[in-house]
């Protein structure tokens, strides 16, 4: 006999195999196959098994029978949490600009990419996609591990955990670093990098589309193949070595979070700052994972779960739109060629007709004053005393499209960056990352 049972609460993966695992445990039971996407399982089973014992084995794994058509379809609390995630998501960015903490975020960094920036992305995949996507191997291999050790203490029951995360730290790390050689063997030009950093957002994009879980048919977008992990989680061995190796192997599965993190690292072109891109994001989804059983427990079963991957989700959309125009930025369809070049001779064959325009930098404010206005057709000389040491991204400063090579603030020092504007406009002075430090306005 064979019945289609429609159920509710399967979030990913691991939901998939977790539910087949507990339904394969009973008697009778022939084959079993779960679907997050169409949130259904398939049992089939001899006449002894009833569908009531079937029903009962799911409800009692934390997912929900559904037996009334509407039930698995978006409701008014799910749009209702939706609105609630955007509140909360809108109030935190206001408090963020209002208080001055974006700099937080992009200070702390090195290599033109904010370490601490990549740690938040990692916490952020560690209690989701992450979580959807290696869940199931992180619970499989600790599974095994309590079947060798029955009478271990509850303490033990994190050595498979820290097996698991030090070889993914590890394995990230020289991997990441890998990637960095890759990257500083071909050259990435200042468009190519705005490129890449569009593609990431788009991804990140998509992954907070996911995570919302407002829209079916990216729910298997970013997922680990189902053979694999079927052949992981059915395997009845255990060991040190083989869980440290399986942490390591998690830099392959094709999760959007960790391709956007390698992406970052191959642009960094240097093994020591792919190395760190990698270990730091590695190291962020390091609570998600070495917790996995505790939070899976109370983001699944909690009163509010669902409103807690809506706010993941928009915050991850947030970060993602944030980055999308900031990588804009750095695409300038008006590149000027050799145009600092032409300026500074210009500045030494004639430098009483020079604009010459003056602001300080600080940590905290960047830039001040932050907007300039100057006329077309005249060189331009924008000198930048620093009161401090730049620090991070925001540490730095080009002008896209007229000079692409970033300088480093240094403290009392003199920051000195010429271009001549050929047309009316807007021209803006960014970080290497692309982020906004200054606005010059050219007029006729």
């Amino acid at each position: 006999m064979k019945y289609e049972i429609p159920v509710s609460g399967m979030h990913c993966r691991s939901c998939e195999l977790l539910l087949e695992g507990r339904l394969e445990e009973l008697a009778g039971v022939r084959k079993v196959g779960a679907s997050q996407k169409k949130s259904t399982i398939s049992v089939e089973v001899d006449d002894s098994v009833s569908l009531k014992k079937i029903e009962s084995v799911i409800n009692e794994a934390g997912y929900e029978v559904i037996n009334n058509p509407s039930q698995g379809k978006l409701s008014s609390k799910d749009f209702l949490n939706l609105s609630i995630a955007f509140a909360v998501v809108t109030l935190a960015i206001y408090a963020i600009y209002y208080f001055e903490l974006g700099n937080l975020f992009l200070r702390y960094g090195t290599f033109g990419t904010s370490l601490t920036a990549l740690a938040l992305l990692g916490l952020i995949a560690g209690v989701s996609t992450c979580m959807a996507l290696v869940g199931g191997l992180v619970l499989s291999v600790s599974a095994r591990y309590a079947e060798l050790h029955p009478s271990m203490k509850p303490s033990q029951k994190f050595i498979p955990h820290l097996y698991f995360n030090f070889g993914r730290i590890a394995g990230f790390f020289i991997l990441g670093g890998v990637l960095g050689l890759f990257g500083s063997s071909i050259k990435i030009s200042l468009s190519a990098s705005g490129l890449i950093s569009i593609i990431i957002s788009v991804v990140m994009i998509l992954l907070g589309l996911q995570i919302i879980n407002i829209f079916p048919r990216l729910n298997n977008v970013f997922v680990l193949p189902k053979y694999f992990s079927k052949k992981i989680v059915r395997s009845r061995k255990y060991s040190h070595l083989g869980t440290f190796s399986l942490g390591v192997m998690t830099f392959f599965l094709p999760c959007g979070f960790t391709q956007s993190a390698q992406i970052i690292a191959v642009s960094t072109g240097s093994f020591i700052s792919g190395a760190l891109v990698m270990s730091v994001f590695a190291i962020g989804t390091m609570p998600g994972l070495l917790f996995l059983g505790g939070l899976t427990s109370l983001i699944k079963e909690g009163k509010y779960s669902d409103l807690f991957f809506k706010i993941i989700g928009l915050t991850v959309i947030a970060l993602a739109i944030f980055s999308l125009v900031n990588s804009v930025n750095l695409i300038n369809i008006n590149n000027v060629k050799n145009n600092q070049q032409k300026t500074s001779a210009l500045i030494r064959s004639n430098p009483s007709d020079v604009q010459v325009i003056k602001s300080t930098y600080d940590q905290i404010k960047v830039l001040t004053p932050d907007e300039f206005t100057v006329k077309a057709g005249k060189p331009v000389r924008l000198e930048i005393l620093a009161t401090e040491d730049g620090a991070g991204c925001m540490g730095t400063i080009m002008i896209p499209g007229y000079v692409d090579n970033f300088q480093e603030f240094k403290k009392d020092e003199l920051t000195i960056l010429e271009f001549t504007p050929e047309e009316p406009g807007s021209i803006r002075a960014t970080c290497a990352m692309g982020i906004r430090a200054a606005t010059i306005k050219v007029i006729e």
